[in-house]
């Protein structure tokens, strides 16, 4: 399991104070604070404030005084431990990765061998036994995450087969 997860992409720099726009992952937006430690490379940086900017986040870093010491990380991907950025409700992907997947009444449907980010939640991909792929969208009303992970899908959303006509 890695301990280290992308917590986003520094874009351009903004004002002379040195702050940089942070592309920061959408599920990490919570997690983005004043002390978090980021590995840039081989660098470590902390960062020192935190605010927003039209909806996007700027970020400054201790020894990282002006516009162009922030200039140089541009486009640097930041990580950060997982642990510093987990919380207790959260699960990542590698979690589910290879679970299988049943219905309401225990039968297989499958096995998680992904997991994608979409607008509103994110979906589980499945291989089906038949060789088949299957979506599935992580919504609380549908999904169990438990092992195995247990779907509570309406007609045809596990088998196209039963769709309601």
């Amino acid at each position: 399991m890695p301990t280290r997860v992308v917590l986003g992409t520094l874009g351009k720099p903004f004002g002379l104070a040195g702050d940089a726009y942070l592309w920061v992952d959408p599920d990490l937006r919570d997690a983005l604070s004043v002390g978090l430690r980021c590995t840039a490379g081989q660098r470590t940086l902390e960062i020192t404030a935190v605010r927003w900017h039209r909806g996007r986040a700027l970020v400054r870093f201790a020894g990282v005084d002006d516009r162009d010491a922030v200039a140089e990380l541009r486009n640097t991907v930041l990580e950060v431990d997982r642990d510093d950025v987990s919380t207790d409700d959260m699960m990542w992907a590698d979690d589910v990765l290879g679970r299988e997947i049943v219905d309401a009444a225990g039968t297989l449907v499958g096995v998680v061998d992904g997991v994608l980010d979409g607008a509103a939640h994110d979906f589980l991909s499945v291989a089906r036994p038949d060789g088949g792929e299957l979506l599935i969208p992580v919504v609380d009303e549908l999904v169990d995450l438990d092992d195995p992970v247990v779907v509570h899908g309406p007609p045809g959303l596990l088998d196209p087969a039963d769709t309601i006509d």
